[in-house]
């Protein structure tokens, strides 16, 4: 006899043995169904908006001579040790900084006004030449009136020109950028 004529008289048991190592599936009532789906962006504004204010934890309500942003605020200590903003009502000595603007903005102006300052002064050295020159050619009558007068407002312009760039805030006597000497 070969294997041939043993084989099917072997299946049963080969079954059998396998069927011994594996659990029975879990009983249907505890499956759960699932679906499937692709992740992705929709396409439509069919999602849900809502509005909200939002608010900080702490605010302090400051002013400022100039414009900028805040960079620092002046911090205390509290009962715990834990550092907190100084809070309406505090004493804080005389000369203390409450607060740091970031003076980049203000720096830019203040280089725009020195700009706007020697451009002025050139104009006027120019005028004053011109003025000079038109008053010793209107003297001898090589000169017409309305060329002098011309020389003349356009010296008067100039000076005003300087007035008016000296006369900017951050230009004025002992105004200096803040944090600076």
């Amino acid at each position: 006899m070969g294997l041939r004529e043993l084989w099917p008289a072997f299946l049963p048991l080969l079954l059998l043995s396998s069927a011994c190592d594996k659990k029975e599936p879990a009983p249907a009532a505890q499956w759960l169904p699932v679906r499937v789906q692709t992740v992705a962006t929709p396409d439509d504004d069919s999602g849900v908006r809502y509005s909200a204010s939002v608010t900080p934890l702490v605010q302090v309500n400051l002013s400022f001579k100039v414009n900028g942003y805040v960079e620092e605020i002046y911090q205390t200590r509290d009962s715990e040790g834990k550092l907190r903003p100084v809070s309406r009502g505090e004493v804080v000595t005389t000369d203390t900084v409450l607060a740091h603007i970031d003076d980049v903005e203000y720096a830019d102006k203040v280089k725009a006004a020195e700009a706007s300052l020697a451009a002025a002064k050139a104009s006027l050295l120019k005028a004053q030449q011109d003025f000079k020159r038109a008053s010793n050619l209107y003297a001898t009558e090589s000169m017409t009136a309305p060329d002098f007068d011309s020389a003349q407002q356009e010296y008067g312009t100039a000076v005003a020109n300087v007035d008016g760039a000296k006369a900017q805030s951050w230009m004025r006597p002992g105004k200096t950028l803040p944090g600076a000497p």
